[in-house]
């Protein structure tokens, strides 16, 4: 759903550790990541969190801390089953 730019775009931001966001609508589903801030028991500083939400509901929320995982997790929740 998002876009190679997209990526690039976040990638980006995660390497100048700055916080940015995109968010991708299609029909009912919607798919945001975003980079931020990382807390403790991160051994990163800076974490991407990847939102799935569906009629506007948060259906799964999961953070990571590389933009290979989170394209990953996107794949997967757009390949998957009711998507």
């Amino acid at each position: 759903m998002l876009s190679d730019n997209d990526w690039s775009r976040l990638d980006r931001a995660l390497r100048e550790l700055r916080e940015d966001r995109v968010e991708v609508t299609m029909g009912r589903t919607s798919i945001e990541v975003q980079t931020a801030r990382a807390g403790r028991g991160w051994t990163v500083a800076m974490i991407v969190g990847v939102v799935l939400r569906r009629d506007g509901e948060v259906r799964e929320r999961q953070w990571v801390e590389s933009i290979e995982d989170a394209r990953e997790i996107v794949r997967r929740w757009s390949c998957g089953p009711d998507r």
